[in-house]
């Protein structure tokens, strides 16, 4: 498995730990996503060989209403089989299947960088139907909606045994989770207000996956496509969900045990500790979900967050999903920031080079600094809090000196470390 990509996690991490007295505020991670941050798009390539038919192009427009409806984080465009012969996907387009209709191809965000292959399938109301909903993602999405910090979905491995196991360590862990964690003392800052809703409150719960589950295989693709051989493992693979359906650190296996569990909360209850939801690990899950419907007490998201700069709606440049298998033989990076690795997994992709990571970090700590700064103007009390944000250019040299050697480090430490 390659390792590489697991070391760019921890130096976004590490930009999150330093930038916390400049971005922090403490609504609790989950909540601040839940009203805050606009799940990213999925992109879905309709590919045809012939134009489409009247009934063939009423499903875009379906399809389109509940994009602008917001209430499904998905973009569509239509391509020939000429317009997609670069693509990485090209190779499972069969042309003679395509001769009988439309063939659809969803990938993930943009702002994951990837571009696997979660789900494709004929053009029809029926896959289309499978692919935005499924009974767990309601559930889900119900359990978010209704206050919880996170639900665990746990993707059962072929060995019964193994999968209860791991499912009775879950739901003793969470016991103890919601008796010793502590939530953030909210303060009088316009940064830490709520809009309403569930009262806070630490509350976890398990929704339990079958691989073979017929109505279930696109949520199946778009939890076990993150990392290439999670689909190849026959272990239970665990995910905390949180917010709108955003998906971090799959535990795999004999990964899957109280400390890492432990830590995967921490991270989801903690203090939100960057408002710019590109600079935290995770990635959205594709879900059908009227969310201003759903919370009408939340404000609505009036444009996606991004990197905080003009122009914030193209896609991010930093993201990287932090899922990966957290196995019992791996030697965490930095034991004394347990929450924050455990956050981040150990995932397998290959980093951005040095002067690209310093790009991205530069990039985003200017448009946040921009953006808190408005923000700052406009709530009142201008003067002692925007004194804070002078120190702002120290803080932001700091920290992208602080990634670059923290990226050389790993580097340089994470090739004695190869868990497979």
């Amino acid at each position: 498995m390659n390792n590489s990509f697991r070391r760019s996690v921890p130096v976004a991490l590490l930009l999150l730990s330093l930038s916390s007295a400049v971005w922090a505020c403490n609504i609790p991670v989950f909540r601040y996503a839940l009203e805050r941050w606009k799940p990213d798009a999925y992109r879905a390539i309709v590919v045809h060989a012939e134009p489409l038919s009247e009934e063939q192009q009423s499903l875009v427009k379906t399809l389109q209403q509940q994009i602008d409806q917001g209430s499904l984080n998905l973009n569509v465009r239509l391509a020939t089989l000429d317009e997609v012969n670069d693509q990485p996907y090209r190779h499972i387009i069969d042309e003679d299947l395509l001769m009988q209709g439309p063939v659809l191809v969803v990938q993930y965000p943009l702002q994951t960088e990837l571009n696997s292959v979660v789900w494709h399938g004929r053009w029809t109301s029926e896959s289309i139907t499978q692919l935005t909903t499924s009974p767990a993602r309601q559930e889900v999405v119900n359990r978010l909606v209704g206050g919880q910090s996170a639900v665990w979905v746990l993707v059962e491995g072929t060995d019964p045994v193994r999968t209860d196991a791991a499912a009775t360590l879950l739901e003793q862990e969470i016991v103890h989770l919601k008796e010793s964690l502590v939530l953030p003392q909210l303060t009088d800052n316009p940064e830490d207000s709520i809009s309403g809703g569930p009262p806070l409150r630490i509350d976890f719960s398990v929704v339990r996956v079958q691989r073979d589950d017929p109505h279930e295989m696109a949520l199946i693709q778009m939890l076990m496509s993150c990392e290439p051989d999670l689909m190849d493992l026959d272990d239970p693979v665990l995910f905390p969900v949180f917010g709108r359906c955003r998906a971090v650190l799959p535990l795999v296996g004999d990964g899957i045990t109280s400390d890492n569990i432990r830590d995967s909360a921490k991270f989801v209850v903690g203090a939100c500790s960057c408002q710019i939801k590109d600079l935290n690990p995770g990635f959205d899950l594709l879900v059908a979900a009227d969310w201003q419907a759903l919370m009408p007490w939340a404000k609505p998201i009036t444009e996606p967050e991004s990197d905080g700069s003009p122009g914030a709606n193209k896609p991010p440049e930093l993201v990287r999903i932090p899922a990966g298998s957290s196995r019992s033989n791996m030697n965490l990076v930095d034991e004394n920031s347990a929450a924050a690795t455990a956050a981040q997994g150990t995932s397998t992709r290959e980093t951005l080079t040095e002067a690209e990571l310093l790009e991205s970090k530069s990039a985003a700590i200017s448009g946040a600094v921009e953006n808190s700064v408005t923000e700052l103007a406009e709530n009142g009390a201008r003067k002692e809090r925007l004194q804070r944000w002078n120190m702002i250019p120290i803080a932001a040299v700091t920290v992208i000196l602080l990634s670059s050697i923290s990226l050389y480090l790993r580097t340089r430490g994470h090739r004695k470390n190869r868990e497979i």
